[in-house]
C-alpha cells in the first residue's frame, strides 16, 4: 500500500469547535457528557411523564451552533437551507474548512478531489418537518428528499464546492467513515482521485434529550461512559463531525503541502457469522482485520505504541474487543505495554462519525508529542485478564518518545463491518530531503495577502492567523505562500508587507480589533487590493510550504423548523393551505413566498432580488394555485414579479401579460433584447444579469402567454420583432441575444426587424446551436414523452445534460403521474399548468428543428462557446450532432467567439462555470456596446 499523507482536517464535537479544542479538552481530562435539566428537556420536546419515568436517563452532549448555517456562502436560499438535514450542513461546512486547513481555496482547487462521506440516521425529517406539519409523514417533496437523504451528502459537497472526483456516501453503521476512508484510499491508488476528502458526521435529535434504559441495553444507566474499567454500564449517544483530507505522500511532498501523520495500512472485513449474534462483535474478525492492516505496512507488531479502541464501555463489547486486540497483536510476547483507550468516555458515541475522529485524535497525539490520559478508567473489568496482557490503559498523559510513533485505530460496525488502521508519525526532517526544498532567509518585506466573504470573517481569521503564529512563529515565507494559495475570489482584501512574524501578528491584531488598514506601498499589491486578480501577485510570492493556518469559522444563521409536540395527522396539519375567508389575495401571496423563500417577504419585493431559482418560483405558483384555486403559470412570476403586481393581475382574470419584461435597467441609451431560450422562460436571465455592471438596459422576452405552444422560429421571430418596435425608441442603438433557442430566435428577429427598416448590428448569443446540428433531430410526441422527467428537470432548471434514462410510458398522464409518485412533482401542481409547460418545451425544441435562418446576414455574432460537449445520451436524446463554434460564419459578416467552462447546462448550473459566464459577459457587452457607439459615430 502506498503511503498516505494526512494534510488537512476540521471537525466540530461537544465543547470544541475545531479538533484542537478537542485535543485540549482531552489532555484536560474533560468529560463533555452531561446531565440535562428538566428545563433543558422540556424545551426539547420531552413531555412530563418521560421526564419523571424512572428508566427514562437524561444524559448527552451539547454541540454547539448545531442549527446554524451560512446559506450564503454557499449559495443556497434560506428555504432550502431550513429543509436540509443539519448534518448535511455541518458536513459540508467542515469539508470545506479541511480543504483550508491543508492549504486550499476550496471552491478552485485543480486536482481531482474526491469525496467520501457518512452520516448518522437522518432524523430531521422525522422529528422536525413532519412533526410541524411541513411534510406530510408517507411523501414529501424532491427538495426535502435531496436536503435530508444519506445518498446526497458526499455529492452536495462536490456539487457546492465544484470537486470532481469520485463522490461516495458509504453506511457501515459506526465504522462507517473509516470505512469511508478505506476506499479513499483505494482511489487514491487507483488514481481516480488526486486528494480525497473523507469524514463522517451524525446529530441526535432531540438534541438536548436523553433515552430510555433497558436492563441488557447497550445504552448506559449511570451516564458516564468507562471504556474497559469494572463499572462499565453501556454508552451514551452524542454529536458531532470529523472530516479529514488526504494525498498519497509522494504527491503532497511534491505540493509543498503540511503532512500531520501517515496512513501506513489499513484493514477491513467483516465478522460473517463467528458470533453470537448478528449485532454481536467477534474476536477472531478483530484478529484478523488487524492482521490484514498490519500486512500493508513495513512494520511489524510490536512497534504500534497505542491503539484508538471502537471502546464503548459496554459490559459485553469492552472484554472482546479487548480479547480481539490481544490475539491481535500478540501483546503476551511483547517486553513493553501496548496502550489502549477510547475518545468515547470524553465525548459519548459519533456514531457514523467515531472512527474518524479517532484518528484526528490519533494524529494531534502524534504530531504534538503527547497521548491524553483516558478518563472514567479506575479498575479494570475482571473480564480483561489485563494483568498478563501487556495491555496498559494510560491514567495519565503520556509524553511519547521517538519510538512511540506508530499508532493504530479500530472501529466496529454493528453488524460486523470492522476497519483497522495503521498510522505514523511524519519525519519533518526528511521533507527538505525529499523535495530539495530550501528557503533562505530574507531581509526584504514579506507581502502576505488574506481576504474574505464579508470584513467579518477577514477580521476573524486576520485573529486566528495571528493567534497561531504566535503559538507556532512559522516563517514569513510560509505563511505568505499558505495565504496566497487559500486566496479565493473574494471581495474584501487586506495586504500586509511585514519583516518579521512578530510584526504580522501585530498588524494582525490591530486590523482584527481596531480595523487599523496598513499602508501598501507595493504596485501589484495595490492593484490586487482593487481588482482581487490573484494572477497578479504571483511574482511577490516566496516558494514556501504549507503551513496548518487556522480555517474560516462560520457564522451564519439559524435555520431550523421547530418541531411540534402534537402528534401529526393529515387533518390537523394540512400540509396544502387553503385561503381562509377574511385573508386577501396579496395577504396568500406574501405568506406563500415567506413560507417558500425562507424570509419574510413584503409586497412590494421582487422575487428576482429573494431568489433566482426556478425550481422554486415552480413551487410557489404550485401553491398559489392550489390556494387560490387557480393555474398559475410560473413565469408569471418573472413578469408579475412582487406580490402586489401578482395580486392586482390575478384579481382580473384573463387580462394579457407583457412578454417583454426588465432585467436591468440603468438610464442607458442602449438597449439589450434577451429572448428565452427553450420552455419561454427567462429566470436564467435574471440571475445572469443580477448586479451585471453592463452598458446596456437589459430586457427579457418570454415566450407569450396568449400564444400557442405550436410555433415556429419565423412565427416567434416576427411577433417578437414587432414587441421591440412597439417598445424600444428606434433611433437608439439596439442589440439582441439569447441562450440557446434565444441566439437562433435573436438572429431571426433581426432579420425581421431589417425587413422593417431597423438595423441590428450586434447579436450575443450563449452557446446558441447552429440549424444544421438539428437536421436529423424529428422526434415523435413519444419520444418526447417518453423524456418527460428530463425535459421537467430543465423546465424547472433541476436537469442536467449527462443522465438521460429509458422510460415507457404510455402517455403524458402516466408520465405525470409517475413523476408525481417520486416526489418530482408537486401535489398542489394542476396537470393543466405542467402540460403547458411541457408543450412549449416541446414546441419550441421541434421550431428548432425545423428553422430556416438567412445566411451572410449584416451582423457580427459574438458567441459564448460552452468548450465541454454533452453527453452522447443527450445527443442520443435529441438526435443531434456536435456543433462547431466557426459553422456560425455562415450566417453573419462577423463571428468572435469566446470559449467558457462547461457544457451547454452547467455553464449555468455549476457556480464556478456561472461566475465565469457572468465576467465574460459583462466584458464583451462592454466590447460590444464600444463598437455600436462607434459605428454610431462613424454614421
Amino acid at each position: 500500500m502506498s503511503s498516505i499523507a494526512i494534510i488537512g482536517f476540521s471537525g466540530l464535537y461537544p465543547d470544541a469547535d475545531s479538533p484542537q479544542q478537542l485535543y485540549r479538552n482531552l489532555l484536560d481530562g474533560r468529560n463533555s457528557i452531561v446531565r440535562f435539566s428538566d428545563s433543558e428537556l422540556r424545551r426539547s420536546g420531552i413531555d412530563e411523564a418521560t421526564i419523571h419515568d424512572p428508566s427514562y436517563k437524561p444524559f448527552g452532549t451539547r454541540l454547539r451552533r448545531y442549527k446554524y448555517f451560512d446559506n450564503e456562502f454557499f449559495g443556497m436560499t434560506p428555504a432550502e437551507a431550513q429543509i436540509t438535514d443539519p448534518q448535511h450542513r455541518i458536513f459540508l461546512q467542515c469539508s470545506y474548512q479541511a480543504l483550508q486547513h491543508a492549504g486550499y481555496d476550496p471552491f478552485h482547487i485543480v486536482d481531482q478531489v474526491g469525496v467520501f462521506a457518512c452520516l448518522s440516521d437522518s432524523t430531521y425529517v422525522r422529528n422536525n418537518l413532519t412533526t410541524s406539519g411541513r411534510i406530510t409523514p408517507d411523501g414529501y417533496d424532491y427538495a426535502t428528499l435531496i436536503g435530508n437523504s444519506a445518498d446526497f451528502l458526499a455529492t452536495r459537497v462536490s456539487y457546492k464546492l465544484n470537486l470532481t472526483g469520485p463522490s461516495l456516501a458509504m453506511q457501515t453503521a459506526c465504522s462507517s467513515s473509516l470505512t469511508c476512508l478505506n476506499y479513499a484510499i483505494h482511489s487514491l491508488e487507483s488514481n481516480e482521485c488526486d486528494i480525497a476528502v473523507v469524514g463522517g458526521v451524525g446529530l441526535v435529535l432531540p438534541h438536548m434529550a436523553g433515552y430510555t434504559h433497558l436492563n441488557g441495553s447497550t445504552f448506559s444507566a449511570s451516564g458516564t461512559v468507562s471504556p474497559f474499567d469494572r463499572s462499565a454500564d453501556g454508552m451514551v449517544r452524542s454529536s458531532g463531525c470529523s472530516v479529514i483530507v488526504i494525498q498519497k505522500l509522494d504527491d503532497a511532498l511534491r505540493d509543498h503541502n503540511h503532512v500531520h501523520a501517515i496512513v501506513e495500512g489499513i484493514g477491513i472485513n467483516n465478522d460473517g457469522n463467528r458470533k453470537i449474534g448478528f449485532t454481536a462483535p467477534s474476536v477472531q474478525g478483530q484478529v484478523d482485520v488487524i492482521r490484514k492492516a498490519l500486512s500493508k505496512t513495513h512494520l511489524t507488531m510490536n512497534d504500534i505504541c497505542y491503539v484508538e479502541t471502537h471502546g464503548t464501555g459496554t459490559a459485553l463489547g469492552d472484554p472482546i474487543e479487548f480479547r480481539g486486540i490481544q490475539d491481535g497483536y500478540d501483546t503476551k510476547h511483547r517486553t513493553d505495554n501496548l496502550l489502549i483507550g477510547s475518545v468515547k468516555a470524553n465525548i459519548g458515541h459519533l456514531d457514523a462519525a467515531a472512527g474518524i475522529t479517532g484518528v484526528i485524535k490519533v494524529v494531534m497525539s502524534l504530531s504534538n508529542g503527547i497521548l491524553p490520559r483516558q478518563i472514567n478508567y479506575h479498575t479494570p473489568n475482571p473480564h480483561l485478564a489485563i494483568d498478563a496482557s501487556h495491555i496498559g490503559i494510560p491514567a495519565h498523559n503520556v509524553p511519547l518518545t521517538n519510538a512511540q510513533s506508530h499508532m493504530a485505530v479500530t472501529a466496529l460496525g454493528l453488524g460486523g463491518t470492522n476497519v483497522h488502521c495503521i498510522l505514523s508519525k511524519f519525519d519533518d526532517a526528511s521533507t527538505a530531503k525529499i523535495t530539495d526544498h530550501c528557503i533562505t532567509a530574507s531581509t526584504a518585506p514579506v507581502v502576505i495577502v488574506l481576504n474574505a466573504v464579508n470584513d467579518r470573517y477577514l477580521r476573524q481569521l486576520c485573529l486566528s492567523v495571528a493567534q497561531y503564529i504566535r503559538a507556532h512563529t512559522p516563517s514569513l515565507e510560509d505563511i505568505a505562500y499558505t495565504c496566497y494559495r487559500r486566496l479565493g475570489e473574494l471581495p474584501n482584501r487586506i495586504c500586509f508587507s511585514v519583516g518579521d512574524v512578530d510584526d504580522l501578528a501585530l498588524s494582525l491584531e490591530d486590523y482584527a480589533a481596531c480595523h487599523v488598514v496598513p499602508a501598501c506601498h507595493n504596485e501589484l499589491a495595490r492593484q490586487w487590493l482593487e481588482n482581487g486578480r490573484n494572477d497578479i501577485l504571483k511574482p511577490l510570492i516566496p516558494e514556501g510550504k504549507v503551513v496548518p493556518l487556522p480555517y474560516l469559522m462560520f457564522q451564519g444563521k439559524e435555520f431550523w423548523v421547530k418541531p411540534s409536540c402534537k402528534i401529526y395527522s393529515k387533518t390537523s396539519n394540512n400540509p396544502v393551505p387553503t385561503k381562509s375567508s377574511g385573508t386577501s389575495i396579496l395577504d396568500e401571496i406574501i405568506r406563500i413566498w415567506s413560507e417558500f423563500i425562507g424570509v419574510q417577504v413584503h409586497s412590494d419585493d421582487r422575487f428576482s432580488d429573494l431568489c433566482s431559482d426556478s425550481l422554486t418560483a415552480v413551487s410557489i405558483a404550485a401553491q398559489i394555485g392550489a390556494t387560490l384555486n387557480l393555474d398559475v403559470d410560473p413565469t408569471l412570476l418573472q413578469i408579475m414579479d412582487t406580490p402586489a403586481r401578482l395580486a392586482k393581475h390575478l384579481r382580473v382574470p384573463g387580462q394579457t401579460v407583457p412578454s417583454i419584461i426588465p432585467i436591468s435597467t440603468g438610464g442607458q441609451a442602449s438597449s439589450l433584447y434577451m429572448i428565452h431560450p427553450a420552455g419561454g422562460s427567462i429566470f436564467c436571465y435574471r440571475k445572469l444579469f443580477d448586479n451585471l455592471d453592463v452598458p446596456f438596459n437589459v430586457f427579457g422576452i418570454a415566450f407569450p402567454q396568449d400564444m400557442e405552444p405550436v410555433s415556429s422560429v419565423q412565427d416567434m421571430a416576427k411577433r417578437y420583432a414587432c414587441y421591440i418596435m412597439d417598445h424600444h425608441d428606434l433611433q437608439q442603438p439596439l442589440a439582441l441575444g439569447g441562450y440557446s433557442l434565444g441566439g437562433n430566435l435573436a438572429l431571426a428577429a433581426a432579420s425581421e426587424l431589417r425587413r422593417n427598416g431597423v438595423q441590428v448590428k450586434e447579436l450575443i448569443f450563449i452557446d446558441s446551436i447552429v440549424p444544421e446540428a438539428y437536421a436529423q433531430s424529428q422526434l415523435s410526441m413519444r419520444d418526447y414523452v417518453n423524456h418527460f422527467p428530463e425535459i421537467w428537470g430543465f423546465i424547472t432548471g433541476n436537469g442536467r445534460g449527462d443522465i438521460f434514462d429509458t422510460h415507457n410510458f404510455q402517455t403524458l398522464d402516466h408520465a405525470i403521474r409517475e413523476l408525481r409518485t417520486r416526489g418530482s412533482i408537486p401535489e398542489t401542481f394542476t396537470d393543466s399548468v405542467i402540460k403547458r409547460m411541457f408543450h412549449v418545451w416541446v414546441a419550441n425544441h421541434q421550431a428548432l428543428c425545423d428553422q430556416h435562418l438567412l445566411p451572410d446576414m449584416d451582423v457580427g455574432i459574438t458567441l459564448l462557446y460552452a468548450r465541454q460537449p454533452l453527453s452522447d445520451a443527450a445527443y442520443k436524446f435529441v438526435r443531434m450532432q456536435p456543433y462547431r463554434a466557426e459553422q456560425w460564419t455562415r450566417y453573419c459578416k462577423a463571428l468572435h467567439v469566446v470559449p467558457i467552462p462547461g457544457d451547454h447546462y452547467s455553464i449555468f448550473s455549476d457556480p464556478d462555470n456561472s461566475a465565469t459566464l457572468r465576467r465574460v459577459l459583462q466584458d464583451e457587452l462592454q466590447i460590444i456596446s464600444a463598437r455600436m457607439l462607434h459605428k454610431e459615430n462613424c454614421a
